[in-house]
């Protein structure tokens, strides 16, 4: 059964649309629907097709222009035009007025579309009454697709073009898109919110009704509870991404899913034109900063092409990623997630000389002088946080450690700040002994002090040397109160020898506090009036666990 103009105005679902001219000529029949993407439109019809536009691709043609344009459609007995208006076209209204008068001498009828309405949404509707389902759908998918391609042929992937393609599957589908990194912030979006993607615990596949190329999650939003879709595009097992579609308009359609798989393929073809050149231009730059750090390329050559200023300060910042499991080599999957993390560090730290050296990844960071110790290492493991968590997030198992070399001015001493660097990675155990903390990620190596001198020792016995004797007869006290002693030692030295303080540290009575302390001294013969013997006993102490820690 034939589906006509006078059908289309009739659908409860467009009172809106108005008939501005050929009234009469209601009666066509629709054999098609495009949008006008080109102002040679009339070429790529095959007659009978109701036409949309907002007149956008005709804004830089003169008037007499456009008019040629239209009698070209004329042997293609196209079913009608459906108007959009939109700003910024030259001669609007003279063009305007001239398709009026086209489509009245023409008997075609020229329906007034509401901005609201999206083309897209008009264009499923239309497929879906004038085809069978499958060939719906084939159209469908064919028109995206070609409007992807024409948005992407001869364009690199930049946050502006690839702005361009979602805000376009936006239209599609009628729904906010956005794309974000592999860490999950926000890279791209067509709507207003820029936060971070929030995977949930209820995040759960989803499997569309179309043939697909991609794996589809699905989730409620936090706070809002409206449907995400979420899809993970990767290029090259190199690249990775989500892009996110939120059902906050209307529910998605196998339609949709088509536009969707499009746009993926769109960024695809982007992101491997952009992966490649990318490639080019960090092995040209990875190869400047490894000549930098050893020492084979000329200071002042050097400064000059990685723009390194005389007068600015930098560090220079080793990341490795450790795991348990592995050997001395790594495996292919494990350097592709280096150099996933590499792009993120890159992310985070914009305008930073960033390389990946197989299994590491260097930094030459430029820094504030003036900043203070405490925030500048709090802001790299808030980093090392970020990064751990998109770690997790892709269900791998690697940790990162950080290592950080000295500052320095200009490009003359960064090869010692590098060498400092990698030596920190590899006192990183060395370094949670002494803070205490386990979980430590980031190694300052100038926070080593006297400890780097241990570092080369091979035979760990040997530390037992710089152990005080005193401190030793603690550790051979064979009786189970030789754990709480310890415990009430360090703590004790920790608070400055304040009795008070170390009772509340370990919850215990003051009484109890002194009596212990009382009986070290007693045992071992400490003298804790003596801060040089204090100072060698903190250092026992850390030893001791050094020691621990070997065995």
């Amino acid at each position: 059964m034939e589906y006509t103009i006078e059908k289309l105005l009739a659908e409860e679902q467009w009172k809106q649309l108005n008939v501005i001219e050929g009234k009469e000529s209601c009666k066509r029949k629709i054999e098609g629907i495009r949008i006008i993407e080109v102002p040679e439109m009339a070429r790529y019809l095959t007659g009978g097709e109701l036409l949309l536009t907002s007149l956008y691709v005709y804004r830089d043609c003169s008037a007499e222009e456009f008019y040629q344009y239209l009698i070209a459609f004329e042997e293609k007995h196209i079913s009608g035009i459906l108007l959009k208006e939109r700003e910024q076209i030259s001669e609007k209204e003279k063009k305007i007025k001239l398709l009026k008068t086209y489509c009245e001498s023409k008997k075609i009828p020229l329906i007034e579309m509401p901005k609201k309405i999206s083309f897209w949404e008009m264009i499923s509707f239309v497929m879906n009454r004038i085809f069978t389902k499958d060939v719906a759908r084939l159209r469908y998918f064919k028109l995206t697709q070609d409007n992807f391609n024409t948005l992407s042929f001869g364009r690199d992937i930049t946050s502006s073009k690839t702005q361009d393609i979602l805000e376009l599957l936006s239209d599609m589908v009628d729904n906010p898109v956005t794309l974000y990194y592999s860490n999950l912030n926000c890279y791209v979006t067509s709507g207003g919110d820029h936060s971070r993607l929030e995977l949930r615990e209820d995040l759960e596949e989803y499997i569309p009704s179309v043939i697909t190329k991609f794996s589809y999650m699905r989730q409620r939003k936090k706070g809002t509870g409206e449907i995400q879709y979420v899809i993970k595009i990767s290029v090259m097992e190199e690249v990775e991404a989500y892009l996110v579609v939120t059902e906050k308009n209307r529910k998605l359609s196998a339609m949709d899913c088509m536009a969707i798989e499009n746009a993926i393929i769109t960024l695809q073809y982007g992101f491997v034109t952009e992966f490649v050149q990318n490639e080019i231009e960090k092995k040209y730059h990875r190869d400047i900063v490894h000549n930098v750090l050893s020492g084979m390329l000329g200071k002042e050559e050097a400064a000059n092409l990685l723009e390194i200023h005389s007068e600015e300060y930098y560090r220079v910042v080793t990341f490795y990623t450790f795991q348990k499991e592995r050997g001395d080599m790594y495996t292919s999957e494990q350097l592709r997630e280096t150099g996933i993390i590499e792009g993120e560090i890159m992310t985070l730290c914009p305008g930073q000389h960033v390389y990946r050296n197989i299994d590491q990844i260097v930094m030459i960071q430029r820094v504030d002088e003036k900043q203070k110790r405490e925030v500048y290492l709090n802001k790299m493991e808030e980093m090392c946080a970020v990064l751990q968590n998109a770690i997790r997030y892709r269900h791998k198992t690697e940790k990162i450690q950080v290592g950080i070399g000295k500052m320095v001015k200009g490009i003359y001493n960064l090869k010692d700040s590098y060498y400092e660097a990698k030596r920190a990675i590899s006192y990183r155990d060395i370094a949670k002994v002494i803070s205490g903390n386990e979980n430590q990620t980031v190694t300052l190596y100038s926070d080593l002090g006297f400890f780097k001198l241990l570092g080369d020792i091979d035979d760990l016995n040997t530390l037992m040397d710089y152990i005080p004797e005193s401190l030793q007869r603690l550790y051979s006290y064979n009786k189970p109160q030789r754990k709480d002693l310890i415990l009430t030692l360090q703590t004790y030295l920790d608070n400055n020898q304040s009795l008070n303080k170390t009772a509340q540290a370990l919850f215990i009575h003051y009484k109890t506090a002194t009596y212990r302390i009382d009986k070290i001294g007693k045992m071992t013969g400490m003298d804790f009036k003596n801060p040089n013997e204090m100072l060698n006993v903190r250092i026992g102490l850390i030893l001791y666990k050094m020691l621990e820690k070997a065995r």
